[in-house]
Parts: C-alpha cells; sequence; structure tokens
C-alpha cells in the first residue's frame, strides 16, 4: 500500500512539471525564440497548466456522474461525457488566456481571441474524445478483472457469532446485516437478531463468506444479490432475493462490483 501510494504521489507531482515543461517549449517553438524569452514562456506554461489543474480538479468532484454516462455505454450518455470534459478543457483555455493577457498588461481583443479559440477548439474536441474513450476502457477493464474478498462460500458455509452463541446458522439463510453504532441487526430468513458487535468487526469476519458492505449501514451476502443496475438518480442499487432494494455508496461501487463479479465467476467455476 505504501508502494502505490509513493507510486501515485510521484505521477501526481511528475504531472505539472511536465505540463509546465510542455507548455514552455510550445511557446518556444510556435514563437519566436528571439522575441519571447524563456521566462515569459514558462510563466505562460504555468498560468496554462494552473488552469488545467483547476479544471481537472473540478470534472475529479464530478468522476461519479461521468463514469456513471460512460457506463451506460449508450450515445448520449458518451456524448454527454466527452461534452462535460470540452466544457471544462474550453474553460480552461479561456482563463488561461485571459490571467495571460492581464498579468502582461495586455488588452484582451474579441476579434484576435475569437479567431484563436476557434483554432483551438478541433483539437480540445480531440482531447475530450480520448479522454472519454480512456474513461471508458478504464472502466471496462476493472469490471472484467476477477480479483477481491469475494472468492465464494466457506468450506463448512456455517456462520458462528460469539457475541451469541446461540445463533449459528447457514450462509444462505443470510441475506444482509444492518449496522448502528457497536450494533448489528443480522437479518436470517427473513427474521431480524440483534447481536452486540462493530460493523467493521463484522464486515472483517463475514468477508469469507461473500459478505461485502454496500454503503455505511449495510452489509449484503452477494449470494443474495439477484441484480445490480442504476436506478434514479443514476445510482446503483442492488434487488436481494427478497424483492429488497438498497443503494450502493458512491464509493463502494467499484469495489461492489468487482466482488460480485469475482463472486459470481467464482460460482460458475465450481458449478462446470
Amino acid at each position: 500500500m505504501e508502494i502505490a501510494f509513493r507510486q501515485r504521489a510521484g505521477i501526481l507531482g511528475a504531472a505539472p512539471v511536465a505540463s509546465i515543461v510542455a507548455f514552455t517549449c510550445y511557446c518556444q517553438l510556435t514563437g519566436r525564440s528571439w522575441e519571447t524569452p524563456v521566462l515569459v514562456s514558462l510563466w505562460w506554461g504555468t498560468i496554462n497548466t494552473a488552469c488545467l489543474g483547476l479544471a481537472a480538479c473540478i470534472l475529479w468532484w464530478f468522476r461519479h456522474r461521468l463514469f456513471a454516462w460512460v457506463e451506460e455505454s449508450d450515445p448520449a450518455s458518451l456524448c454527454a461525457a466527452a461534452g462535460v470534459i470540452f466544457l471544462g478543457l474550453t474553460s480552461a483555455a479561456i482563463l488561461a488566456f485571459v490571467i495571460s493577457r492581464v498579468s502582461w498588461e495586455m488588452p484582451v481583443r474579441l476579434g484576435p481571441s475569437y479567431r484563436w479559440f476557434m483554432s483551438l477548439l478541433p483539437a480540445m474536441l480531440a482531447c475530450a474524445v480520448a479522454v472519454t474513450a480512456v474513461i471508458a476502457a478504464m472502466r471496462w477493464r476493472l469490471r472484467k478483472e476477477v480479483h477481491g474478498p469475494a472468492a465464494g462460500l466457506a468450506a463448512d458455509g456455517w456462520i458462528s457469532f460469539p457475541e451469541a452463541p446461540l445463533l449459528h446458522t447457514r450462509t444462505t439463510e443470510v441475506g444482509l446485516v444492518r449496522t448502528a453504532g457497536n450494533y448489528c441487526e443480522v437479518v436470517v430468513s427473513g427474521r431480524p437478531v440483534l447481536i452486540r458487535v462493530t460493523a467493521k468487526q463484522l464486515e472483517e469476519r463475514l468477508a469469507k463468506h461473500g459478505f461485502v458492505r454496500i454503503n455505511r449501514g449495510t452489509i449484503v451476502n452477494l449470494e443474495h444479490v439477484r441484480t445490480a443496475r442504476l436506478y434514479r438518480p443514476k445510482r446503483l442499487h442492488v434487488l436481494l432475493r427478497d424483492g429488497s432494494v438498497l443503494p450502493v455508496a458512491r464509493s463502494r461501487r467499484e469495489s461492489f462490483q468487482r466482488d460480485l463479479l469475482a463472486f459470481r465467476t467464482n460460482a460458475q467455476q465450481g458449478r462446470d
């Protein structure tokens, strides 16, 4: 985990530096180098990198909505995702242009600015489409990966609770667990049983039996999940055997999809 964190930190630290260098080189190559000092190009590259970073932070804030559009895989949703990314790029370009002009005490003229902006539209549109395609590929790969803690049922298929010695049941009889503070409500064959145990402790204990936590107050048995689909307002919900429809927290959506795919794949392999 520490190595992965260092790698991500290294990438996040190197990306702005690479962007500044790229913008600086672009300014030097496209302009007249004898009329454009290196410090001016460096300042221009820094402004553009800062504006792109701001746009990236805003898009990252709305990443769940973008991921939902991409996962729907219909043309309208894909166009909406690409349009939002395109809007972020164009806003960053306009902001960088205005800041550069103001910092150099140059007038912002609509005529030349309009022509410059229109010349950049095809490139920014291509970037938006490319970013959308990368997100779609990453999400497709993520959904195809088979790994995670839910590797199927335990060998004996029974669950024991030290906090409730009289509660000894099969995994197939427990559909979900509701959590609240230091207590958990285990639903056994439709009958709730209250035991004193924290949600974290119970989550770790039931992971080997195919249970995963889908939100702050709910742990479900993957064997009882009939389907998982997007309901309004575009949020993932799971449908259990008993007809219950439960929402999946956005922060747990990716891990839940991986665990459900892994569980069903291993169950299918076991039957074969």
